[in-house]
Formats: C-alpha cells, structure tokens, sequence
C-alpha cells in the first residue's frame, strides 16, 4: 500500500496495515516477529505518524523495533558495486534536499558524512567538489534528475526512477538484519531524525503560537520540543497539526493498551 496523501494519515494508517497483513495471508500482529520504521529525514507529517505508530504497536505487543534511516534505505537500493560512493538525496522544502554520503558494502552501507538539509544547487557543488566519482539515488535525486545531468560531471551515474522510491521491503530488510546482528531493538530508542523545524515549531519559535502561562518551551521527553499551547477550542487546548501526530495515543487500539508516550 502506498499513500501520498498524508491528510488524516493518522486515522488511516491502522487500516492500511491491516489491508497489508490481510493480503500478505499473516493472522495479524501476532504473525509478526519484529518490526522497522523509516525514522527519516523526510516528511514531517509521515515520520511522526509512522513512528509514532510503529513505537505503539512495538510497546503494546512487546515486539522489538529498529528505526532506519531513510538515506540509509534509498542507497541499500542503489544498484551493488556501481561506485564507490554513494550520495543520498531526498526532497526537503522547495529546492531544498536532505542528503548524505554512504560507502556500499556486503551489508548496509556506511554513512561517511552526516545528513544535511540545502539546497540542491549546494549540495551539488559540495558532492563535486569533495569527490570525484559516485552515484546518486532516491527520491531527491529523481526529483532534481535534469538539473543533476546537466550539472555533474559523467564519473557520476544515477539511479533509474523506478529505482529512487524508498521500499517498504528495503525497510524491513534492513530491520531484520539488525535483528539478526544482535540489535536490542527498544521502542524507545527509536526517534524521528529531523534536521529542520516543523511548521508549527517555527510558527512556535516566531511567536505566532500563544503559550500557556507557565508552559514548558524545554523538550518535554516526546520527540519533539514540547509545549503546552493554548487553543480556544478546548479546556485544555490541542497540540497544532504538526505537532499532534508524535503524541497520539496509538497504544489504546491494542487490546485496551495505553502506553506512556
């Protein structure tokens, strides 16, 4: 099943699942042995949906979970021993793109950089100027393919469209091999990996959002800086849509279930 709308992404998601497990002939949950999240850079909306969700089921049903790092997954699906680098790109704000470097292996592929959020037009010149061969992949590779043809040299190759698309199989893949290696595989350990603030904690930050009095503005233990905001539309007031995906209690739809988070 795949969505590109993430509207009520939320309300959705359970059934979505169930559509997936049906289809895969599992007798739900308890078919399952373990379970893998993209923890992003990406969508905002996406990742805290997806997290969060994944975290309640992990908790509720005591199964173990690893987060993957969504430039992790784009290049475990670049083509085997095609360069010795490998440059990860997915689509950020406007021009903008989250991007890493990675050296392919046996295994999973090997961060060499940190993930950065710039401009495509930057995160080009940096890749040219710091190396002189690879391959680029992922969603933002695809997105910006002309302007990357025109612009980097040809001891550059790039990924086929049909090959950019993050799997859900590259995911568990990765998942079940950290299992396998030994990975714990706590809930709890398993965060969103942002590198730019949401829309609502910029709004947060520009004071466009009133606080409670006496409202914490420190990280409140949630995966996100936590506050209490104060909405008119109830006693006590929602979190704003952006934010209110990484606290939703997931957790009561599983046998009466109600976790911490």
């Amino acid at each position: 099943v795949a969505t590109r709308n993430y509207r009520d992404l939320s309300r959705r998601l359970p059934g979505m699942i169930r559509l997936v497990l049906s289809e895969a002939n599992l007798e739900g949950y308890a078919s399952l042995q373990g379970l893998a999240v993209s923890v992003g850079p990406g969508s905002f909306t996406g990742i805290r949906v997806g997290v969060s969700y994944a975290r309640a089921v992990s908790q509720a049903l005591r199964l173990p979970l690893i987060g993957v790092p969504t430039l992790q997954a784009a290049a475990t699906q670049a083509p085997a021993r095609i360069a010795p680098l490998i440059a990860a790109l997915v689509p950020s704000r406007a021009r903008q793109v989250y991007w890493q470097t990675l050296r392919p292996g046996s295994g999973a592929p090997e961060p060499l950089s940190e993930p950065r959020n710039e401009e495509i037009e930057e995160a080009l010149c940096a890749l040219t100027q710091q190396h002189a061969a690879g391959h680029l992949c992922g969603e933002g590779a695809d997105l910006h393919r002309e302007l990357i043809l025109q612009q980097l040299p040809p001891t550059w190759s790039l990924s086929a469209p049909s090959e950019c698309v993050v799997r859900a199989d590259t995911v568990a893949g990765l998942g079940r091999a950290a299992l396998v290696e030994g990975a714990e595989g706590d809930w709890r350990t398993v965060l969103p990996l942002y590198l730019t603030a949401s829309a609502a904690e910029r709004k947060l930050a520009a004071g466009q959002i009133p606080l409670v009095a006496g409202a914490a503005t420190e990280p409140t233990g949630h995966w996100s800086s936590g506050v209490v905001l104060d909405c008119p539309d109830t006693p006590r007031g929602p979190w704003p849509r952006a934010l209110r995906y990484s606290i939703t209690p997931y957790s009561r739809i599983f046998a009466g279930k109600q976790g911490s988070d």
